[in-house]
């Protein structure tokens, strides 16, 4: 969905940034959420936040590197 720079605890990254709705069904429910994922190149995904309701259910940070 566009490019962005992301702060991380491992570095800063340019990041391309994708964004995915998902709709899970469960018995007689459907839930719907966003997952927003950034990828940097040359390192994979640095982050990904995933909402609910457009409410932040999770969010995952890339840490560190071990080369």
């Amino acid at each position: 969905t566009g490019v962005e720079t992301i702060s991380t605890p491992a570095g800063d990254y340019e990041c391309f940034v994708m964004t995915e709705e998902v709709s899970a069904k469960m018995m007689l429910m459907t839930e719907k959420s966003v997952i927003k994922t950034w990828y940097a190149y040359g390192i994979g995904m640095v982050k990904q936040e995933t909402y609910v309701d457009d409410q932040l259910e999770s969010s995952l940070i890339l840490d560190t590197i071990n080369w």
